[in-house]
C-alpha cells in the first residue's frame, strides 16, 4: 500500500495516461470496526440506511474541502519505447 498521493508522481514517471479516480476512504476507513462490516446485513433497511448516511456525512466533508478523499484506484498505461 502506498502512502496517498506519494505513489502518483512515481507512477506518472513510468506511465502514461495515469487517470486517478478517488472514492473517499477519508473517514469510514478508520471509523468503521470489522464488527460493523461481519454483522452488516444489505437486506436491513436501517443497516443500509445508516451506511448511506455515513457515505452522505463523508462525501460532503470532501466537497467542501474539510477533508481529502485518500482512497483511490489507478489505471495507467505503460509507456511503450521504440
Amino acid at each position: 500500500m502506498c502512502e496517498f498521493g506519494h505513489d502518483i508522481p512515481l507512477l506518472e514517471k513510468h506511465f502514461e495516461d495515469v487517470d486517478v479516480r478517488y472514492f473517499g476512504g477519508s473517514i469510514l476507513l478508520y471509523a468503521l470496526e470489522s464488527e460493523f462490516y461481519n454483522n452488516f446485513d444489505f437486506d436491513n433497511t436501517s443497516h443500509r440506511r445508516l451506511l448511506e448516511m455515513l457515505f452522505d456525512i463523508e462525501d460532503t466533508f470532501i466537497e467542501i474541502g474539510e477533508i481529502s478523499s485518500i482512497m483511490h484506484i489507478l489505471f495507467a498505461k505503460k509507456i511503450v519505447e521504440y
